[in-house]
Parts: C-alpha cells; sequence; structure tokens
C-alpha cells in the first residue's frame, strides 16, 4: 500500500503544548515526505486564519479547517465549504446569550466573539492559546456578510452539551470542559478527507492520518492507516489502526518509521 497523502491534525499533534512548538523530529519528516513524493495536509478544527504562523512554515500542501467545512487546494484556494444556516446562528446565539454561553463564530477571513463580557474573551485566549490572529469583537452580524463555517461554544462544567438537543443540525466536538467545537451535523474531517481523496485522484488506502482528538475520530478510522498519538481522546485511541508515542517524544517521525514511510 503506498502512502501518497499524510494528515496531521495540529494540536498536540503536531504543535506541542507543552512547549509551544513543533517538535524538531517533525519538522524532519515534513522534509522527508516532500522528498519521497508524498503530500501533505494539515487537518484541524482551526479555521484557517488562526492556524500558527510555524504550521503554515511547514507548507503542507493541503488543508483541511474548521473541522471538515473548508478544504483547501495546494494554492490554497478552497474547493469545498459547508455554510451553517444564518436561522440556526441567530437561533443559537439567542440562546447561548440568554444562558451566559460565550459563541464565537468562524468565517473564511476570520471569527468573531459574538458575546463582549471579557471573562469570556479571558477563557477563550486561555483555552485556545491562539494568539488571536484573526480573532475580532467588532461584528456580531457578521454572519449576514459572509458564509459560517462553524463555531466555539464556552460554558464551564460541560454545560454547553444542552445545545446538542436544543439544535441537532449541530454536532458537539468537546475539547475540554469549558470549550466545544461545532460543525454541521454530517461534516468532519473524514468528509473534507474524501473530498481531498476526489480532488487528488487516490484512494482513502494511500492515505495516514495522525490526531488525538474526537474530531479525529473518524479520519483515523477511513485512512488506510490511521495513527492516534498516545495522549488522546478514547474515541481516537479505538479508531485507529496504531497508538504511536507522545508528540513530545517523536511520535510523528516514530509512526512514520514504523510504517516505512520514511526511513
Amino acid at each position: 500500500m503506498e502512502i501518497r497523502l499524510v494528515l496531521f491534525d495540529i494540536d498536540n499533534t503536531l504543535y506541542s503544548h507543552k512547549t509551544h512548538g513543533i517538535p524538531a523530529s517533525a519538522k524532519e519528516a515534513f522534509r522527508e515526505l516532500k522528498k519521497r513524493g508524498a503530500a501533505t495536509c494539515i487537518s484541524t478544527g482551526r479555521g484557517f486564519t488562526v492556524i500558527q504562523p510555524e504550521i503554515k512554515d511547514l507548507h503542507a500542501d493541503y488543508y483541511i479547517d474548521a473541522n471538515g467545512q473548508e478544504v483547501r487546494n495546494e494554492r490554497h484556494e478552497i474547493i469545498e465549504e459547508h455554510f451553517v444556516p444564518i436561522d440556526v446562528i441567530e437561533r443559537l446565539t439567542k440562546y447561548c446569550r440568554e444562558h451566559g454561553f460565550a459563541v464565537v463564530w468562524k468565517f473564511s477571513d476570520g471569527e468573531w466573539l459574538y458575546t463582549s463580557k471579557k471573562e469570556f474573551y479571558e477563557n477563550y485566549k486561555r483555552s485556545a492559546e491562539l494568539g488571536f490572529p484573526g480573532l475580532n469583537f467588532d461584528n456580531d452580524r457578521k454572519h449576514l456578510e459572509a458564509g459560517c463555517i462553524g463555531g466555539v461554544v464556552l460554558a464551564p462544567d460541560y454545560k454547553y452539551m444542552i445545545l446538542e438537543k436544543e439544535f441537532p443540525e449541530m454536532e458537539l466536538l468537546p475539547f475540554n470542559d469549558e470549550n466545544t467545537d461545532m460543525v454541521l451535523r454530517g461534516v468532519s474531517k473524514k468528509t473534507g478527507m474524501k473530498t481531498l481523496c476526489d480532488y487528488i485522484g487516490i484512494k482513502p488506502e494511500n492515505c495516514m492520518a495522525f490526531g488525538d482528538g474526537k474530531n479525529d475520530a473518524e479520519m483515523l478510522g477511513y485512512a488506510g492507516i490511521g495513527v492516534a498519538m498516545k495522549i488522546s481522546a478514547k474515541e481516537a485511541i479505538e479508531a485507529a489502526d496504531y497508538v504511536t508515542d507522545d508528540i513530545d517524544e517523536n511520535g510523528v517521525w516514530n509512526a512514520l518509521r514504523h510504517f516505512g514511510v520514511i526511513e
């Protein structure tokens, strides 16, 4: 089985939250993959504008961002996108305001915080560790001007889980007890990967995917080789074919060598 495309989640897969950087071995892995003619893809829950510059400096060939709601080609042009309906945005935003939740909506040109309470701003800053490229606070009608590609809700102690019952159109992808991504139900990194495979002209068996979160599980199960990081959500580990070492223990490099994708 020839691996022609390798997909990588960002947080705690390529980018360590412990060192706040990319391990040297992961950077070398990207160089080796390019030498061998294998394409690379960043597959993330982040919107494109809030991907760290250090990640973009890896010069991946493709991007799946906002948990599959956008897919970008080798020129970073959008080849597929899914928009959250305006009425869903307005109803969900109203519900969050009434219940004291913060909500951030993602767009192709940035992310907009639709609540203005300072504590939510600080929470988002601390939890997401984004440095805020692309995060804006000046327009809670942005969804009337551009298509919305998903969101983030902040609420303590998993209180945000009520949203799945109230808004069945959306799927929640929690990344801790205070924060959850939101995507249109039926859209995922897996659907983004399928679009990309069709675009390139390859099969899922020709893909290797790395991840650590619940939002990576479908992608890991769909790829020919799915690799979960040592510290991963149970959904990712159960879907994976292989569990590699921790990100700070050269997990990406070690798995690529284990399967003979690089030497």
